[in-house]
């Protein structure tokens, strides 16, 4: 069954309800920040005193990261050795990929209109004050834009298979534990950037939730969007489709590197940019070694548990 393109009219009027939209919900955007009665200030105070009050539980996982670091520096070592004698890693494009950018411009300006109708019923409705509706609204948006991505492309464009699932699982953990090294080198570069330029770090907004929130129907929503809906539209998005289709013109690393750019800087935080970079990075190597989606999106998946997860213990 083709795949239809959506008429280049229509696409225009998608985009111009699209500004309106965004323009209706600027004024809405203003007046909920001026009503926000918790300064940045206060939520870092507030992070750094739940930190203070769990130094012995700090203890046992500084001593589990390094473990980790240990065991990520080997995994790293040997990645690199397989890595220069198989060199399965292409440098050229890969012209092969079926991909139409067509298709793609379509799938983004659909997931952008729908993001601006949620957000405007967020901002003006439930004016970010019901946080489980906000959080409901939320993934109800990753669901329209995982159909979205599904309408538009077929599975085989894609590369989702469902075959030796259980290697891949554990491919995707080892390959975790070997990006852990990079990803808290990467967090350490940022803390040392933030100081000589004399910037206090932000935590981003879902740190903040986890950590303060009470409600435990909140927390389990949330759990659900961060370790399972996210990283299955993130990954179809950013490695099966915009990884997949810088790589029909441009190599492996420069297709990377633009990837995760842009993966980080819609993160919205500039303190996690780095650590953000170096994990799409990593998402976007084993997905080009193992040419299946289902990779990147159980990795995507571990990280998250494993940050949902500490967050949690420092509560």
């Amino acid at each position: 069954m083709k795949k239809k393109n959506i008429p280049l009219s229509t696409l225009f009027l998608i985009v111009l309800l699209t500004l309106v939209i965004n323009i209706s919900s600027f004024d809405f955007l203003n007046k909920s920040v001026k009503k926000s009665t918790l300064s940045p200030k206060d939520t870092s105070l507030e992070i750094n005193t739940l930190i203070k009050n769990s130094s012995k539980l700090i203890e046992i996982l500084s001593i589990c990261l390094f473990l980790g670091l240990i065991f990520g520096l080997f995994l790293e070592i040997k990645f690199l050795l397989k890595f220069l004698k198989e060199k399965k890693i292409g440098f050229l494009p890969l012209v092969s990929s079926s991909l139409k950018f067509k298709s793609f411009l379509d799938t983004v300006v659909l997931i952008i209109f729908f993001y601006s109708v949620f957000k405007f019923i967020e901002l003006t409705f439930l004016n970010g004050n019901q946080k489980i509706l906000v959080l409901f609204l939320n993934g109800i948006f990753q669901i329209f834009s995982l159909l979205t991505i599904l309408s538009f492309f077929k599975r085989e464009e894609l590369e989702i298979r469902l075959e030796r699932v259980d290697k891949l699982f554990f491919t995707a953990f080892k390959t975790y534990v070997g990006i852990l090294p990079l990803l808290l080198f990467s967090i350490f570069i940022s803390f040392l950037i933030f100081k000589i330029l004399n910037i206090k770090p932000e935590p981003m907004p879902v740190v903040v939730f986890t950590l303060k929130e009470k409600n435990s129907l909140f927390l389990f929503i949330l759990a659900l969007e961060a370790i399972f809906l996210a990283p299955i539209v993130e990954e179809l998005f950013f490695r099966g489709l915009l990884f997949k289709l810088l790589r029909k013109k441009f190599s492996f690393i420069l297709s990377s590197l633009l990837t995760g750019c842009i993966f980080s800087l819609l993160h919205n935080n500039s303190f996690s940019f780095l650590p953000v970079l170096t994990l799409s990075v990593g998402l976007a190597y084993i997905y080009e070694r193992k040419k299946n989606l289902l990779a990147p999106i159980f990795l995507h998946s571990f990280h998250n548990f494993i940050s949902f997860f500490l967050l949690i213990l420092l509560r």
